[in-house]
């Protein structure tokens, strides 16, 4: 966590993924969506640096002011009025230097390296993370314990919109030792958990697209 100071008041802002709330990325996907399309592809040179300059200034467009503004409130909890009238480039400076790496994954592809638990702690269970195996050949396997139908409900909604989806993903993918898939069970599992941390789900979509990829 880093804190920044607005009027005296000291607010504290994410530097890193399990800082962010699972809830918070969703709140930042809105708001990119929402985004002009210049707007994106102003952050296109911080995810590769070949990429053409978006030539926009924050110092003069508006659209490009207020998305830095609210981005800065979303993570860092903030009253979107404060950072609103807060000057327009300490925001940008801020934000670009500190947040920008949230905004481009959600943008392009997650900035991410992987620590590879075997699970987490979530509402005083212990929920297993997909296991790796091997195929007849010795070949590693991720994922190999999932059955069809629940590779099948993961994938779909991973594709269709991961962040938005993500609880319904991590909650058919990820149980407690010995339990089997019960869809009922895992809608049920994944409500409330846009509390979770960027970084497990993060983990999740690891395993998951290896097995994808596989």
């Amino acid at each position: 966590m880093i804190d920044i100071y607005i009027n005296n008041q000291r607010w504290h802002c994410p530097t890193q993924w399990k800082e962010v709330s699972l809830g918070q990325a969703m709140r930042l996907e809105t708001l990119i969506d929402a985004a002009p399309a210049e707007i994106r592809g102003h952050f296109a040179t911080a995810f590769d640096p070949s990429a053409e300059e978006s030539g926009l200034d924050a110092t003069e467009n508006q659209p490009l002011q207020e998305f830095y503004a609210r981005t800065l409130a979303i993570l860092g909890n903030i009253p979107e009025e404060i950072c609103l009238r807060t000057v327009p480039e300490q925001v940008a400076e801020f934000v670009d230097h500190y947040l920008s790496l949230f905004v481009v994954s959600l943008i392009f592809e997650p900035v991410f390296e992987p620590e590879h638990p075997d699970g987490f702690e979530w509402r005083g269970e212990r929920l297993l993370l997909p296991r790796s195996g091997v195929d007849v050949a010795g070949k590693e396997l991720p994922c190999a314990g999932l059955s069809a139908e629940e590779f099948c409900n993961a994938s779909e909604l991973y594709t269709a919109d991961r962040i938005r989806y993500a609880a319904a993903i991590i909650a058919t993918l990820c149980r407690p030792e010995g339990e089997a898939y019960d869809e009922q069970c895992a809608l049920r599992r994944a409500q409330g958990m846009e509390m979770l941390d960027m970084q497990t789900v993060l983990e999740v979509f690891f395993c998951l697209q290896e097995h994808i990829n596989t």
